[in-house]
């Protein structure tokens, strides 16, 4: 039995030993240039953790489904609708606001009336509205275009006298190009010398016999 006993490659490599042979000394030579492995150390950068986004709703305090920095009535009654500006909607149907034949002057039975729109307005902040005069068939074309100005400028004047500010107020007329009923009977021709009174939005007021 051939025992080695070494310490380095080199000296086996250098060994008088008449025992090493070629083939053993091959060997050896292939052992001793192995290369040592080498010890990478690699830094990893580890991302740290995305925070999840704090999602901050916008405040609606009195509940009515406009956020607070839109919303030009921000103290509206639980369970009123609301326009687009979150005030109280106007969605009221009057009946009564008629004329006399060639005539721009209210009628007492029309005051009741205007005094209900009179207080929706109130109600209804920031609102503006367009009033419009209407007239029959009665007298010639440019004739009741110019009365039906002359109504719709009563009521405005009327709503203004009683509180409505006339900056939200305009009026215009119609003549009779917007009939409500057929001007072929006494009644249709009443009920088409009215005013009507149309809010500028979502909401809306007419007033019809």
């Amino acid at each position: 039995m051939l025992i080695l006993s070494f310490s380095s490659c080199a000296s086996l490599q250098s060994s008088s030993n008449p025992l090493t042979n070629n083939d053993i000394s091959k060997d050896l030579d292939y052992v001793c240039e192995q290369p040592k492995p080498e010890i990478i150390i690699k830094t990893v950068e580890v991302a740290a953790a995305t925070p999840a986004p704090v999602i901050i709703k916008p405040s609606d305090k009195d509940g009515d489904g406009v956020y607070d920095e839109n919303d030009l009535c921000p103290n509206t009654e639980a369970g009123k609708q609301v326009d687009q500006r979150g005030c109280p909607a106007i969605l009221l149907t009057m009946h009564g606001i008629n004329f006399n034949t060639d005539s721009s002057k209210i009628l007492a039975d029309s005051e009741s009336i205007l005094a209900q729109a009179k207080a929706a307005l109130q109600d209804s902040v920031g609102v503006s509205v367009i009033i419009e005069g209407h007239t029959d068939n009665t007298a010639g074309y440019s004739y009741n275009q110019l009365l039906s100005e002359r109504r719709a400028k009563a009521v405005l004047e009327y709503l203004v006298a009683h509180g409505i500010e006339s900056e939200r107020l305009v009026s215009v007329g119609k003549g009779e190009s917007s009939p409500a009923s057929n001007n072929n009977s006494k009644e249709g021709r009443y009920q088409n010398r009215r005013v009507e009174l149309r809010t500028v939005g979502t909401a809306f007021i007419k007033q019809e016999k």
